[in-house]
């Protein structure tokens, strides 16, 4: 048949960071994009692959991602046998383009187009039979509008070519001169490799440390856990790795915490029931507690900190969290501690709240009025 099948394979963190990033970053075992910035560009400049060989024909580039909004995004591949090139007389490498952060996407586009071989708009998995050159290297970028993302935990290269035309009588590959029965033979070898790679890599897919955004909401659903989607992949390692001691505790108030703890990352989680403010009730301080806690005795408080539950978005996954694995008879209310004092709200010395040494105030235009509030005006 040829050569045995070889791959260059990005998929950590130095391996991106090898790569120029424009207006993405690696963080939670993937390429992101900034999901709340408004309409931008960005990019993926890939370093340069040497296959080692001389007009050496590539077999194929896939990219495993997990992208929201459905964004548009293109790949553009570029291919050669020698990295330097002549430029107003003096010799340039690739690289040095590529990597140049002073030249724009588009003029580094204008620069490489000599070595340009293809580009394809919304693939992810690009057949590259027709692209020959010992060096190989593309660009994948996008503009995205408000809400958009686009993450990018692996992107596998493989080398030399390889097609089932070659399985066929001779007589086949002589008559393809427009390649269309190549092309349509690449369908189906496509997927046979897809399917072939999943067989060799299932005991990564069911490995906890391993596996990947869309194998851990996989495992997740063998455990019952709903809305697996909400919880990124540290948190899902997390919350798999404890599963089945939580499932037997589920419906408790000690379930309730371990979730939620799970989820922020943060041990300081605290959940108030409605009998142990009872208890502590006066007449003097009921009427407060009965504002901030209820008196609804199936109704309970989780209350966690803001650095926890920086956005809308996280405090109302953390909400749908709770009500997943509270007791079904009960009510429940998530708090999100701010670092103010509020008299008469939630205020808690050495959660959210400390105090400071004492200072006298100088109007000398240097001083300034801290924020606190002492209470609110009766209304008339």
């Amino acid at each position: 048949m040829g050569q045995k099948r070889k791959y260059f394979v990005l998929n950590k963190a130095l391996d991106f960071q090898r790569c120029l990033l424009q207006h993405m970053f690696y963080e939670q075992g993937c390429l992101q994009t900034d999901s709340e910035a408004g309409v931008y560009g960005c990019a993926l400049i890939s370093r340069v692959f040497d296959s080692g060989e001389i007009d050496m024909l590539w077999h194929r580039i896939v990219c495993d991602m997990a992208n929201e909004g459905n964004p548009a995004f293109t790949i553009s591949i570029y291919a050669a046998n020698s990295l330097t090139r002549q430029m107003e007389g003096k010799d340039e490498t690739i690289e040095h383009i590529l990597f140049d952060e002073s030249l724009l996407l588009s003029e580094k586009k204008q620069l490489l187009q000599p070595y340009f071989q293809k580009a394809e708009a919304n693939m992810a998995d690009v057949l590259l039979h027709d692209i020959k050159g010992r060096y190989l290297w593309f660009i994948l970028d996008a503009t995205l509008q408000e809400g958009q993302r686009i993450a990018v935990e692996k992107i596998k290269l493989y080398f030399p070519a390889e097609s089932w035309l070659s399985y066929l009588p001779e007589i086949y590959e002589r008559s393809d001169g427009n390649q269309f029965f190549e092309r349509f033979l690449a369908i189906f070898q496509t997927m046979y490799e897809t399917m072939n790679d999943a067989i060799y890599n299932f005991p990564y897919m069911i490995d906890i440390d391993c596996a990947g955004k869309e194998y851990l909401e996989w495992l997740a659903g063998w455990l019952d856990i709903a809305e697996s989607y909400m919880w990124t992949k540290e948190q899902l390692r997390r919350l798999l790795k404890n599963a089945v001691a939580l499932y037997r505790m589920r419906g408790t108030r000690a379930a309730v915490l371990e979730f939620v703890k799970l989820y922020t990352g943060d041990e300081r989680a605290y959940l108030v029931e409605n009998f142990q403010v009872r208890r502590h009730m006066t007449e003097a301080d009921s009427e407060l507690l009965t504002q901030l806690y209820g008196n609804n005795p199936y109704r309970f408080q989780v209350i966690v900190s803001g650095e926890c539950v920086p956005t809308a978005r996280e405090y109302q996954t953390l909400t749908k969290i709770i009500k997943e694995v509270k007791p079904a008879h009960m009510e429940a209310e998530l708090i999100v501690l701010k670092p103010f004092i509020f008299l008469g709200s939630h205020t808690y010395m050495g959660l959210n709240s400390i105090l400071g040494e004492y200072r006298r105030l100088s109007l000398d235009g240097a001083s300034m009025l801290p924020f606190f509030v002492l209470g609110e005006e009766e209304k008339q």
